[in-house]
């Protein structure tokens, strides 16, 4: 039996039992070709899971229970459809690579990796606070309906609204199966069923608030943004994480080697998505308790005390608490894997990780009791608005590194420099070019002339260009977004300084992005005209620092003592004990003393430096460096 469970539980987290084989990591396709039954299943329940956070955390949105909801998933569904393109073209250019943690760690560094892998697990304990106070609020609300909001149907006929919306939900997947499976003969990759996905979702939460919000308050300004513009403005930074498990639906399928095997899986994500969103949908209308009650009254023992399942409405309940019970297991897993991705780099303590092809609660137990603090002590609110600021931040780093890798050489130069600032010579091209009318004046004569050198391909020094442009344009962003949304309210009284401030950062922001087009980037995988490639992530980079600047600062003191703590643990003991450090301490022993090993590159996919002979040593004195039982010093490089 423990047996069974133990292959069970190995299937579903993607860990390995003793008696098993050690195959590929990219095990999603099996032996004939096709997808593995058990991860297709795996990925589509993920997506399903994942949503299930922004089901329940949706009745807890007090700042877009207006009909203003409209807009905020509008804009929302556009601001996560231009980041999932902007994900696909940076999994794209990495095809070996199954994360796009190990995209940023090897391209960006080992620090923004470790502060995304860090936030994805403040995620995890902001997920588990939230889905235990909003459920108990739902099941309480079935137990104990409150009086109804002008706006919505009266709570009579919810029943029915319930029906009705269950049929036209049935008929509206029915067609849009037909549609994408019709339209995806004619296409190829998963773009087009993200966008699908995106489009399917807004049309159906756009119709079903349409038809039942009473569409004489939507010309009374106080009803239809009872909560101003920044109300308007929060809701679009909570709506658009309804989408954001399909970040993990792009990291996941990019394990796929065959376009054909993700079109399917894909369509089945779309097709549960849209599920999801009915379901939210109808939280949403039957969401008639104000925010300030759910934290006194929405507890989960209060909920259980007073439901009795012999109506219609506590089935509800009970897929409301089997949503919540998934929605924490998913959260578990997905965090066990973000830890593991640490400790096979070293960044985390070995106890950490299911790499000893058993199954290790520790890590369980550790998201368990931290999630208590949070439970306890912040209103809901505040873990909703912590959970978007987590994950704007995630968006940044990720949208930065699309843009970076664009502008890398496709190969290395033969020695690398270790100063991040290019040279003279591309500094002065740079500055004579942005002179010349902003770079528009490129007449070879006047170039060659003034000693300016065109780049054709890009190499290591227009990169670096690229570089600091990036880090000097998401600071201009949230300034520019600071400035525009608390600045502008109080111009009358400061309107030298607000209107100065502005004008440098449109400056700053113009001259970044300006420079940016002038230096030569590789090929594009999914836009004809090579400007979208990184026009699109510039744009996310924006969007989410304006996003971001609007959010509580009490979320903010939250995130700020996790990062804190994370930056602590990373400096005194991943700094020291990461791969990268041992690889790093391991050339210089090989520079002062000779008969150590020397690495021109890092080793390839799982090579332990231990099995690695030395260089000058005879056979019968031929040493291991290091012990068997030394586990940090394998250097994956297809995570």
């Amino acid at each position: 039996m423990c047996s069974f469970l133990s292959r069970f539980f190995s299937k579903i987290t993607g860990t390995r039992t003793q008696d098993e084989e050690e195959d590929s990591k990219l095990d999603f396709l099996e032996g004939d070709g096709r997808a593995s039954v058990t991860k297709s299943v795996q990925l589509l329940l993920g997506a399903c899971f994942n949503s299930a956070l922004f089901i329940v955390i949706g009745i807890a949105v007090k700042c877009i229970a207006g009909p203003a909801m409209v807009l905020a998933v509008i804009l929302g569904a556009v601001f996560s459809t231009l980041n999932n393109l902007s994900l696909c073209e940076l999994c794209s250019r990495f095809p070996t690579k199954t994360s796009y943690y190990a995209i940023i760690y090897d391209n960006v560094g080992e620090l923004c990796a470790y502060i995304v892998a860090w936030f994805q697990l403040l995620q995890v304990l902001f997920m588990v606070s939230v889905v235990s106070v909003t459920v108990g609020e739902y099941i309480y609300y079935l137990a104990n309906p409150p009086p109804h909001i002008s706006w919505l149907p009266p709570h009579k006929f919810w029943a029915a609204i319930e029906l009705d919306t269950l049929v036209f939900t049935v008929v509206f997947v029915v067609v849009l199966s037909l549609i994408v499976s019709v339209g995806l003969r004619l296409c190829s990759g998963y773009l087009t069923v993200l966008f699908w996905i995106n489009c399917a979702a807004f049309v159906f939460m756009f119709i079903v608030i349409v038809c039942y919000a009473d569409t004489l308050h939507w010309v009374v300004p106080e009803d239809f943004q009872p909560f101003e513009i920044i109300g308007t403005v929060q809701g679009i930074a909570v709506t658009m994480f309804f989408f954001t498990h399909l970040d993990r639906i792009i990291e996941q399928t990019s394990e796929f080697k065959k376009t054909d095997y993700v079109v399917p899986v894909s369509l089945g994500v779309s097709l549960l998505c849209v599920f999801v969103y009915y379901l939210c949908a109808t939280i949403f209308l039957a969401n008639l308790m104000s925010i300030e009650d759910i934290a006194k009254e929405a507890t989960i023992p209060k909920a259980f005390a007073s439901a009795t399942f012999y109506d219609s409405k506590y089935v509800i309940c009970s897929v409301a608490l089997l949503i919540f019970v998934l929605t924490i297991v998913e959260a578990y897993l997905g965090a066990q894997r973000v830890l593991d991705l640490l400790v096979e780099d070293g960044l985390m303590h070995h106890k950490f990780s299911n790499s000893k092809k058993k199954t290790n609660f520790f890590s369980v137990l550790s998201i368990a009791f931290l999630s208590i603090p949070l439970f306890v002590w912040l209103p809901v609110v505040t873990l909703i608005q912590g959970f978007c600021i987590s994950s704007l931040i995630i968006t940044l780093i990720i949208n930065c590194t699309t843009v970076v890798v664009q502008y890398q050489p496709a190969e290395k130069e033969g020695e690398e420099e270790t100063s991040v600032f290019p040279n003279w010579a591309y500094t002065k091209s740079m500055v004579i070019r942005f002179l010349l009318c902003c770079g528009y004046i490129t007449h070879e004569k006047v170039l060659s002339t003034l000693g300016v050198k065109i780049d054709v391909e890009p190499t290591e020094q227009t990169s670096k260009i690229i570089n600091w442009c990036v880090v000097l344009y998401v600071p201009s962003c949230l300034g520019l977004a600071l400035a525009m949304i608390y600045g502008l309210p109080g111009l009358g009284k400061n309107q030298w300084v607000v209107v100065g401030a502005l004008i440098f950062l449109i400056i700053t922001i113009f001259i970044n992005f300006r420079v940016m087009l002038m230096q030569p980037k590789g090929k594009s995988f999914f836009f004809e005209k090579n400007i979208f490639a990184s026009l699109i992530p510039l744009v996310n980079i924006g969007l989410s620092s304006i996003l971001l600047v609007t959010l509580d600062w009490k979320a903010f003191v939250a995130v700020a003592v996790w990062t804190g703590l994370g930056l602590t643990f990373y400096f005194l003991f991943g700094i020291t004990y990461s791969n990268e450090a041992i690889f790093n301490r391991i050339q210089q022993l090989d520079e002062k003393s000779p008969g150590r090993v020397r690495f021109d590159d890092p080793p390839q996919l799982s090579t332990s430096l231990r099995n690695v002979q030395p260089e000058n040593t005879d056979a019968d004195s031929q040493q291991f460096l290091f012990s068997d039982d030394t586990e940090l010093l394998e250097f994956p490089q297809n995570r």
